[in-house]
């Protein structure tokens, strides 16, 4: 590996996002030694250090308001720096928007260059988070000064590359900055391969199951898909919904819910383990991922599509461009005329009554494509190809 030395900024709490593991084990493999800067992390985090492999934290008492990731934040900044000058990076990676610039501008001389790990639209997920329209200072902040646009603009105007997770981001970034597509890779955010067992030889459950897991959160709105539930039940058909995960649409759900008469249908699990998640998906006939239709969700493809894809179960999607994509292709399962109720509902029911035994092979033949020994090649011959820009914004 050309990199010997690679430094990866994360703005928020660890461990959460099992991409960056994956990453870090792709380093190691390749011979590298890496070390993450996080906000803050758990108790027992330290022991997951080895000599190729370590930790970081901002803040290590918690989230507090002072460790805000923000490029203009000073403490930030000298943590970054005194990691900078400890470490001697060869090679920076930078989750995100809200610290690539500071981290560009603190190697601008230098030779290292900065990559930013762009898992999402985020100026677009942030505009549909709760918190950020819970009063009018952060509706005018975030809404009307754009402050997540003018964030993305910075960075993107600094790195020296972009890890994004579809083909369309590429095309958002071409066409919004006139960033260079040569210097953006896609990463899929899929799961090791043969991590799960296949379901395509149990037998289905007698009342059938539909899964979804993951944050609860409005960016990825369960709204419609809990009116298309409705719908369904009340045509008398039987099925349960099991949803793992939480967030701050959590308890609107479950009141949600309740009011439409359906919450003994639908299951709350809450958080889980890896090890949990692997039986709560073999334990499923269906996974679904009914999100509605925005810049958000046009821009991403959420990770769970893959991690259905791992086990062969059949999905059930909104048609979402790049997810609807790979759904097509693959033949894995059933896109969703619209993010409508009413065409949720029918989605839903086409699967409930289909033979589903081609969608499911479909499906686990779609993971030999979408794993992370794939992607790790493909992140591989990017990294050891880049280059310091020229010149910056």
């Amino acid at each position: 590996m050309r990199f010997q030395r690679i430094l990866y900024v994360f703005f928020s709490h660890y461990p959460y996002e099992p991409r960056i593991k994956k990453m870090f084990q792709t380093f190691k493999e390749n011979g590298a030694k890496a070390r993450l800067l996080v906000r803050s992390f758990s108790d027992n985090i330290e022991a997951e250090s080895d000599e190729d492999f370590e930790f970081r934290a901002l803040d290590s008492s918690g989230r507090s308001w002072q460790s805000t990731p923000l490029d203009m934040n000073p403490k930030w900044k000298k943590f970054i720096a005194q990691n900078i000058k400890e470490f001697n990076p060869d090679l920076i990676i930078v989750r995100e928007m809200f610290l690539s610039s500071l981290v560009a501008d603190l190697v601008k001389d230098t030779n290292i260059p900065v990559l930013m790990d762009m898992a999402e639209n985020y100026p677009a997920a942030m505009k549909s988070w709760k918190k950020y329209n819970s009063s009018a200072l952060k509706k005018f902040i975030i809404h009307t000064l754009n402050f997540p646009f003018r964030k993305e603009k910075k960075a993107v105007g600094k790195v020296d590359g972009i890890i994004v997770v579809c083909k369309e981001q590429i095309e958002r970034l071409a066409q919004e900055y006139q960033f260079d597509k040569d210097r953006i890779v896609c990463i899929y955010n899929s799961p090791t391969k043969d991590l799960h067992p296949s379901v395509c030889d149990k037998e289905p459950n007698e009342t059938p199951i539909f899964i979804h897991h993951g944050m609860l959160t409005s960016e990825k709105s369960l709204t419609s898909f809990f009116h298309a539930c409705k719908i369904l039940f009340d045509k008398g058909l039987n099925f349960e919904v099991i949803l793992p995960g939480f967030g701050d649409c959590e308890e609107d759900y479950k009141k949600l819910c309740d009011e439409l008469g359906i919450y003994h249908h639908i299951i709350f699990y809450g958080e889980y383990s890896g090890e949990e998640l692997g039986e709560l998906l073999y334990e499923a006939d269906y996974g679904i991922i009914p999100y509605e239709l925005n810049d958000f969700n046009d821009y991403t493809i959420h990770n769970k599509l893959f991690e259905y894809f791992a086990l062969g179960l059949p999905v059930v999607v909104t048609p979402m461009i790049p997810t609807a994509r790979i759904v097509e292709s693959t033949g894995s399962g059933i896109v969703a005329k619209s993010a409508a109720p009413i065409d949720i509902a029918e989605a839903m029911e086409k699967m409930l009554i289909a033979d589903t035994n081609d969608m499911m092979e479909a499906s686990l033949k779609a993971h030999s494509t979408y794993n992370w020994e794939v992607e790790a090649e493909r992140l591989m011959n990017f990294i050891n190809k880049l280059e310091k820009r020229n010149a910056r914004s």
